[in-house]
């Protein structure tokens, strides 16, 4: 029910006075309302592609959120992180998500010693990070949060302890969809080790304690909604409140009811080309694509639907019909909350921001403790009647991804825009302005910027007692007032565990995981990041990749290459961050693990590469680099010396003395493609860098190969 247009309706023409004494009662309360500090409800989604919605042009119906859309304002140029804990530090603190503490994830930075106990890579939200609800809190707000935390699992550091008075909050970043059986026990996909080293047992914390006793049968998008409901009519009605709603949909594993997911499979069954193409087309009728688009060309590592055998179509189709059951109650719990908001009479004073934390997924996640732990105790996508059970622990593959991200490239984990570029609309029911598209380039740290803006709050200059970086994002809040102004020299940047990108106007360079190149692109012209320009705009490429040394300056990042590249030194605990640091590695062509030392076969297909990080001093210095490599044919043999050069390898004489693969001012790092092929024999490489002034600096640790027939 919409309380104005029913205030409107029992209302005479020639006066505002409403003839039913309950109209009359909420009227006031909407009049009282307009003079009130708004409220705010941050609704995040997890891991949905940019089409999925029906709103969107997705083949699933939302109704509940089509309905926000049209009376709000779509965000057509919005861009959030490449994966979910960056993304919410991000939205909480309003900045990029190294100052708040979240510079890689923290189960990533397992193999990045490099970045291991560096300030911003806390892999939390940063205790010296001032998170928005903090400052709603002090100034006369009622805080409340549920759904998906992921930003840290220890007291000091869960949500209650970071601006909210009430939570009820899964701590990881992720977990079953089906949380607990017939009897109320939770059910987890991690394993007993996992909740030992934390002293609990359970992953959900509700105002600071363990959950350990659930409803039966609860699932994760309807008990987050049953959760905020309480928790709007349980809050202190004297103040203005903000609710962030986290959802874990549509984030693996894929899980829902039966009956919801049959609804879908014969959708599912026409196969990802089909549904691609119309997904295309109604994104060309909603105005989110040029009508004179071409619709991009399958992906290359996704094999055409036709191609596949029934049975496979059967398996693949059920994967993506439990997806979208989740999208369709994740809905219905969008709807849900809204109209218990218009009961409340707090639906017209309340501004919505909806978007997706990052692009859709293509693979299931995990070390290799839960993987094992998963494989026991959960059945998988070989079991058609259970996928999507309680007892089934399923995603979908690239197929399906590509169909989420339509009309973008790529997916999660990179910056191409399939990954970072998000649906995402706002909703203020006094707003000016309604029903409309907004292409300014907009991020989700403007968020925190717009509420604060809205509420009326300044953004201080100290926390705890010492200075702080002011917020990076821009307030949005002029949408509300009709003012459309694009800032067209903002920028914005990206990096997580080593994948880079920076967009500025209609420029932009994307990366994706295991692959260092920087690809360019015009998106005015090229919007689904076909078409490489690093090469044929060498002037615009460096522009670019001067604006992304700038945003490595400006937010502390610690570069390390996208390929997991091994520490060339021998190093306890943190690394010294004045400290030059060398990594590098030989690895299988095509996989991504580095080893410092391998054993191959001369038949084995390598690729040998490393990365220099100078020290702060000595970047945009002048410098040779040089990478050596000591051959021995046989283990008997006198060793052959050669240098790389931009032709490849060449033979010297003099090792300590070699001509430079590259002469340039220093950058902040630097990657190095050593070798790709087969080799014979064995090798070392060690990797070095000379300044002008005669300071030769050498990786401590040599990487090594032998490649025999044994």
């Amino acid at each position: 029910m919409n309380l104005k247009k029913t205030v409107a309706t029992m209302c005479t023409a020639s006066a505002i006075i409403c003839t039913n004494p309950l109209q009359t009662a909420i009227a006031d309360v909407i009049n009282t309302n307009v003079n009130k500090k708004p409220n705010f409800v941050t609704i995040v989604i997890d891991d949905m592609g940019f089409s999925d919605m029906g709103a969107f042009g997705g083949e699933v119906p939302t109704p509940n959120l089509g309905e926000l859309i049209d009376t709000g304002t779509i965000l057509t140029n919005f861009y959030a992180a490449p994966t979910s804990t960056p993304s919410r530090a991000i939205l909480f603190t309003g900045k990029d998500s190294h100052p708040a503490g979240v510079g890689n994830m923290s189960g990533f930075m397992a193999g990045r010693p490099e970045q291991q106990g560096q300030p911003g890579y806390e892999g939390v939200l940063s205790l010296d990070a001032l998170p928005f609800p903090e400052l709603l809190q002090a100034n006369g707000y009622h805080t409340m949060m549920t759904g998906k935390w992921d930003l840290g699992e220890e007291p000091g550091f869960y949500a209650s302890d970071r601006g909210f008075d009430q939570t009820f909050v899964l701590l990881p970043g992720g977990d079953m969809h089906f949380l607990s059986d017939e009897n109320g026990k939770v059910v987890t996909s991690q394993p007993p080790g996992y909740y030992a080293k934390l002293g609990r047992t359970s992953p959900y914390n509700e105002n600071g304690q363990e959950v350990t006793e659930f409803p039966p049968n609860a699932y994760s998008s309807t008990l987050y909604t049953d959760k905020a409901i309480e928790m709007l009519d349980n809050r202190d009605t004297s103040k203005p409140f903000y609710l962030n709603v986290s959802h874990i949909a549509t984030h693996f594993p894929l899980q829902a009811p039966a009956e919801i997911t049959a609804k879908y499979i014969e959708v599912y069954a026409q196969g990802w080309d089909v549904l691609r193409e119309q997904r295309f087309e109604n994104l060309k009728a909603l105005g989110l694509v040029s009508q004179d688009a071409e619709q991009p060309p399958r992906w290359d590592n996704v094999p055409a639907w036709d191609s596949l055998d029934a049975e496979e179509q059967k398996f693949q189709a059920k994967s993506m019909a439990v997806y979208a059951a989740m999208t369709e109650i994740l809905d219905t719990e969008v709807g849900r909350l809204v109209e218990h908001l218009k009961n409340i009479g707090e639906y017209d004073n309340t501004v919505f921001f909806v978007y997706s934390d990052n692009g859709g997924a293509f693979q299931l996640a995990g070390n290799p403790a839960k993987q094992a732990f998963v494989a026991e105790n959960f059945t998988d996508d070989t079991n058609y009647e259970d996928m999507g059970n309680i007892s089934s622990y399923i995603g979908y593959g690239i197929e399906w991804s590509m169909l989420s991200n339509t009309p973008f490239n790529n997916h999660k984990s990179t910056t191409f825009d399939g990954g970072i570029h998000v649906p995402g609309f706002v909703h203020y029911p006094q707003s000016k302005l309604s029903g409309i598209q907004y292409d300014c380039l907009h991020s989700s740290m403007d968020i925190a910027p717009t509420v604060l803006d809205m509420a009326g709050i300044a953004y201080p200059d100290t926390y705890n007692g010492k200075p702080i970086s002011p917020m990076q994002g821009i307030s949005m809040a002029g949408i509300f007032d009709g003012i459309l102004h694009c800032n067209n020299d903002r920028w914005l940047g990206w990096e997580m565990d080593g994948i880079k990108g920076v967009r500025q106007g209609n420029w932009k360079l994307a990366q994706q995981l295991n692959d260092e190149n920087f690809y360019l692109f015009d998106l005015w012209t090229d919007p689904f990041e076909l078409n490489d320009l690093s090469d044929s705009e060498p002037e615009k490429f460096g522009e670019m990749l001067g604006i992304y040394q700038q945003y490595v300056q400006e937010n502390g990042v610690i570069e390390v290459s996208n390929k997991k590249l091994k520490l060339l030194a021998s190093v306890d605990g943190p690394i010294d961050s004045n400290a030059a640091v060398f990594t590098g590695g030989v690895a299988l062509l095509g996989r991504p693990a580095f080893n410092k030392k391998a054993n191959v076969k001369p038949s084995d297909k390598l690729e040998v590469a490393g990365q220099i990080r100078p020290k702060p001093e000595h970047v945009g210095l002048n410098a040779e680099v040089s990478v050596v490599a000591t051959y021995y044919p046989t283990p008997e043999a006198e060793p052959n010396y050669l240098a790389l050069t931009k032709e490849g390898f060449v033979g010297i004489s003099d090792k300590d003395n070699p001509p430079p693969f590259m002469t340039a001012p220093m950058q902040s790092a630097l990657f190095i493609p050593i070798f790709t092929g087969q080799l014979e024999g064995t090798y070392t490489a060690e990797l070095c860098y000379q300044i002008d002034d005669g300071t030769k600096i050498c990786s401590e640790e040599p990487i090594e190969v032998m490649a025999t027939d044994e």
